[in-house]
């Protein structure tokens, strides 16, 4: 991959100010090392950064090891899990309602069928001998579902 500028190293991230101390112009005079080649004898610290002094509540370092954003961000998603929590437990509420009423509904279309069933047995058995069986008032009375 050629670059943009073709006078530019192809490793011109790099620079100085990297880490490296002049990468690319190789001042110590090795003609061994071309340009952008890295001589291990004249490598350069990393400068470090002095922190900030002062403290108070700034977003300098509101994410790293001491500082408040990961407890802020904790603290919403626990939040927001509680909301969906709360959301979850009405849904489900609503579910469990849903099938109570489905479940009655149900029994309450299976025993009137059962129950028209009965009525209409003892109706004939009572009608063949009405000596022999009970009425079908009197039937449902004692064998109907309630």
């Amino acid at each position: 991959m050629q670059p943009n500028n073709p006078n530019m190293n192809p490793f011109g991230f790099m620079q100085p100010g990297y880490g490296y101390q002049d990468l690319v112009s190789n001042p110590s005079g090795n003609a061994a090392l071309g340009p952008g080649m890295l001589d291990f004898n004249n490598l350069a610290p990393t400068p470090t950064v002095a922190p900030e002094t002062g403290g108070g509540f700034g977003f300098d370092n509101m994410l790293g090891k001491d500082g408040w954003g990961n407890l802020a961000l904790g603290g919403a998603q626990a939040g927001m899990g509680a909301y969906f929590g709360f959301k979850q437990l009405g849904a489900a509420k609503d579910q469990l309602n849903f099938q109570k009423e489905s479940f009655r509904k149900n029994y309450d279309a299976s025993k009137q069928t059962t129950n028209t069933q009965l009525e209409d047995r003892q109706k004939r058995r009572y009608a063949e001998n009405p000596n022999h069986y009970a009425s079908p008032a009197e039937y449902m009375k004692k064998n109907g579902i309630k």
